[in-house]
């Protein structure tokens, strides 16, 4: 992984914007909000995915499967020198483990604990969310990210 990596809440994106100048911002909003403004970021370098920060599947507002897939697409199509900002409400729970997913699929098989290091290092209260994780893990084909990453965030506290 070659790109930089910026993590923060929906009130630090503003500060956010100006002090890490990204090339590309993932937002993750909670249903029935309006997308953040990203002033200076194209519409096809920014994406904005609606759901809640929840852990149980099938919950009204729990992410799905096809917002994950279309966050890992997202994620391939960085260019080598993106700077990537990942913003949720709190910045504490869906925006690391988008930006977990989003990093352990840059870096391949076998450095899924390289990938939350470098999430942890960025946000150390991170609490990523399991379903999240689920999810995306289910998507790369990768069943062990799930406890990998539970097992390095409860280390890190």
């Amino acid at each position: 992984m070659r790109w930089t990596l910026a993590i923060c809440d929906r009130l630090e994106l503003p500060a956010a914007l100006k002090r890490f100048t990204p090339t590309h911002v993932v937002s993750l909003v909670d249903p029935g909000k309006a997308a953040p403004s990203t002033p200076g970021i194209p519409k096809g370098a920014h994406l904005a995915l609606w759901f809640a920060n929840e852990v149980l599947p099938g919950v009204a507002g729990a992410p799905t499967a096809g917002q994950i897939d279309i966050l890992l697409r997202f994620g391939k199509r960085l260019p080598i020198d993106a700077r990537l900002l990942v913003q949720s409400e709190a910045g504490l729970c869906r925006a690391p483990a988008a930006a977990f997913l989003l990093v352990a699929q840059a870096l391949g098989v076998g450095a899924s604990d390289r990938a939350m290091q470098i999430v942890l290092s960025i946000q150390p209260s991170a609490v990523p969310n399991h379903l999240l994780v689920d999810l995306g893990a289910r998507i790369l084909g990768r069943p062990g990210l799930l406890p990998m990453a539970q097992a390095i965030a409860e280390q890190a506290r």
